[in-house]
Parts: C-alpha cells; sequence; structure tokens
C-alpha cells in the first residue's frame, strides 16, 4: 500500500522588470559558464504554470536529472566569494552562515547522486501551494504538519540561484531543502509564485508529492547510473 507524501517549500525572490534573466548581459556574465543555463526550453503558453514557475521547476529538474553536470557549475560559484559573502555580478552580496564550506559540501553531494525522474506538473498541488503565498509573502516560515514541510529561501533574481540556494542549503544542518530536491521518492510538484516588478520581492512556494516507503524521508533512494548521464537539451539563443 502507498500512501501520499508530501513536501512543500517556500522561498522568495525579487525580479526585474521583464521578468527572466538572459545570457550575455555583462551584469550576469558568471552565467556564461553555465552548462545548464542555456536558453529556456520553449515555454508552454497551455501550462498553468506561469513564465517564472515553469522556469523554476526548468531548474529543478535539470538538477535532478543531471546532478553531475550541476556540480561542475556550483564549482564556478567559488569565484564569488569572499571569506562567507558571495557578491555575484547584478546581485545584492550575500552573506552566508557556512561560507564556501556548504558549496563545497554540495558539490561533493551532488557528485555521488544518480540522476533522479523530472517531477511534472501537479494542478492540485499548485492550486494547494496557491493558499499558502500570502504566508510566505508575510516571512512567516511555515511549520512541519501532516507530511507538509516549508522552509524560506530567497534573495536572488534568478531562478537559476533560487534552485542553487536550495541545493547548497546554507545554515540548514539536516539539508533537508536539498534532500527533498533530489528525493526520487518525489514524482509530481506544484508551484505557486505571487509578486513581481521592480525590485519586489517575489514569493513561491514549491510542493512535492509521491508515494512514501519505509525509509527515512531525508535519505534519497539513488537510482541506477546509466552509461551515459542524460544530456540537457538547450535551444540556441
Amino acid at each position: 500500500m502507498f500512501f501520499l507524501r508530501r513536501c512543500t517549500l517556500v522561498f522568495a525572490s525579487s525580479l526585474i522588470t521583464g521578468g527572466l534573466l538572459t545570457l550575455g548581459t555583462p551584469a550576469f556574465a558568471y552565467r556564461e559558464a553555465d552548462p545548464l543555463a542555456q536558453a529556456p526550453d520553449s515555454f508552454d503558453p497551455n501550462s498553468t504554470l506561469s513564465v517564472l514557475e515553469y522556469k523554476v521547476l526548468q531548474e529543478l529538474n535539470r538538477a535532478r536529472t543531471n546532478p553531475h553536470r550541476y556540480a561542475i557549475w556550483l564549482e564556478g560559484l567559488r569565484n564569488y566569494f569572499s571569506a562567507s559573502e558571495m557578491n555575484l555580478p547584478g546581485e545584492n552580496p550575500v552573506n552566508t552562515q557556512e561560507g564556501l564550506a556548504a558549496l563545497d559540501e554540495a558539490i561533493a553531494v551532488l557528485r555521488t547522486l544518480r540522476p533522479a525522474l523530472p517531477l511534472e506538473v501537479s494542478p492540485h498541488l499548485s492550486q494547494s501551494a496557491q493558499s499558502l503565498v500570502s504566508e510566505a509573502a508575510s516571512g512567516a516560515v511555515l511549520a512541519q504538519e501532516q507530511g507538509i514541510f516549508a522552509q524560506s529561501t530567497g534573495g536572488f533574481r534568478s531562478p537559476l540561484m533560487l534552485v542553487a540556494k536550495l541545493i547548497i542549503d546554507d545554515g540548514n544542518r539536516d539539508r533537508s531543502r536539498r534532500q527533498a530536491l533530489f528525493d526520487v521518492g518525489y514524482r509530481s510538484a506544484g508551484i505557486a509564485c505571487r509578486g513581481g516588478g521592480e525590485n519586489i520581492q517575489q514569493s513561491c512556494i514549491v510542493s512535492y508529492a509521491g508515494p512514501l516507503s519505509d525509509r527515512i524521508a531525508t535519505t534519497p533512494t539513488l537510482v541506477p547510473l546509466p552509461a551515459s548521464p542524460p544530456e540537457i537539451s538547450v535551444q540556441p539563443a
């Protein structure tokens, strides 16, 4: 018998006017070296997600389906650390709790992970996430309850960096956000975002769901590593 397990993550970001960041601009030159942050896949106008929500899901799935390649990109972030402060071009300085230690740990962990299946969009989970957006916008941290838990993160304009922050999971001792992202037990996700506009704090909710096994929830079961890791298709700029 299977039971539904749900996990909800809350995060906030501020977006520039126009929504998504683009490659090639000097302010975001650090993305040039990112093998994953190329031109986005075609956005389905019939999707239940907004463009931002779609981009967040896209980055989550890119990390899940090719953690080794994501680890290579994460290594480039080391160049933007000064002690415990991270200074990315075009972003406000971010004071981290653990400095490079958390980043290096994340890189090491991703190198050991096998690819997981991409998450499928769940309109039902997105509707549930939508009901939590107002709490996220108010800065509330949602407590764990009945298999649902929420964590807050943010401080970046780019969906790519929002996902990277979940992976690094700085200051979170059990790395529950990273564990949830790569947990192969999750099969679907719902995303809801609110806000937007120039220098406006944007709040988003990500909900995961999947069958619950008898394993420890925060310990992902790894799928066999294929002979060739899945390639991430990109469109030409």
